[in-house]
């Protein structure tokens, strides 16, 4: 099959209304094709098109216009901005959780223990430790501390994804206790929850789209009954990660603000049931 030879803006346009697609307004079609690129915006039309069958032309549905397109796509970017901003706040809670735990258990340089963490995961630190040494707090530990650096410290120059993985070598007992105290959960959810929530703030951080995508996360009682992968489901999750009452409260302002904001109901891209906000 040939790679698809590049288009210019008419043709994009062009191509876009052969297919049933409605542009009231070329220009201002064309300066957002400009500023988000066709391919970009590409991922989401197939949530307007007709049902289509194998290789039939795809036909947007009836009444479809330029603007539903960019409206969702509008919804898409807020969601992923406010999903980034809740993911920093379980990140940071998280890395302080397991800081404590680990060194009023195990001593401030737990990190370097056999019995905490395994020897993969203590030479990644040790690396990532070695490319930071231009870092201020890890400079000044050199500076005045001889290079030694208690685990709060080494928390700060460590990725969500790393410290997830810290979080699962943990010995059993740790995660158990980390789990129950902080999030009155089991370790096997708070484990999955925030792997699932690692790639979901890769796909943040990436500006992929999150509506419409099915999230491997695992399902706890109250998660019953909502459709599986959804990005209910995870903000469901978030509410018994975030313990900030304040930080919470925050989210759902924000959250309410930007499902109110576009006129055509998509909820059900993300799963959510009608009486969302009173779950949530």
């Amino acid at each position: 099959m040939k790679l698809k030879k590049a288009r210019t803006y008419d043709d994009q346009i062009g191509i876009l209304k052969s297919r049933g697609l409605i542009i009231e307004n070329e220009e201002f079609a064309k300066s957002i094709l400009k500023n988000i690129g066709y391919y970009k915006l590409s991922g989401f039309y197939k949530f307007f098109y007709k049902d289509i069958k194998d290789n039939t032309e795809r036909e947007f549905k009836d009444g479809i216009k330029f603007e539903d397109i960019y409206n969702l796509y509008l919804l898409d970017k807020e969601l992923r901005n406010l999903l980034f901003s809740i993911i920093t706040d379980v990140e940071i809670s998280f890395k302080a959780n397991i800081a404590y735990v680990t060194s009023h258990k195990y001593g401030v340089e737990a990190w370097k223990d056999s019995k905490v963490l395994s020897d993969e995961v203590r030479l990644f630190i040790r690396n990532e430790l070695g490319k930071s040494k231009k870092n201020p707090i890890i400079k000044h530990h050199i500076d005045n501390y001889e290079g030694k650096y208690p685990i709060w410290v080494v928390m700060e120059i460590l990725s969500f994804g790393t410290v997830s993985k810290m979080y699962q070598s943990l010995p059993v007992d740790d995660k158990k206790e980390i789990a129950k105290v902080y999030y009155n959960h089991k370790h096997q959810y708070i484990e999955q929850w925030m792997e699932s929530i690692t790639n979901l703030r890769n796909k943040c951080a990436h500006h992929e789209r999150v509506i419409g995508e099915s999230i491997n996360i695992k399902t706890d009682k109250s998660m019953k009954g909502y459709k599986v992968g959804s990005l209910f489901i995870v903000i469901l999750a978030f509410k018994q990660l975030v313990t900030d009452h304040i930080q919470w409260s925050l989210f759902m302002d924000k959250l309410l603000v930007i499902v109110d904001k576009y006129e055509f109901n998509k909820l059900d891209l993300i799963g959510f049931p009608e009486n969302w906000n009173e779950i949530l």
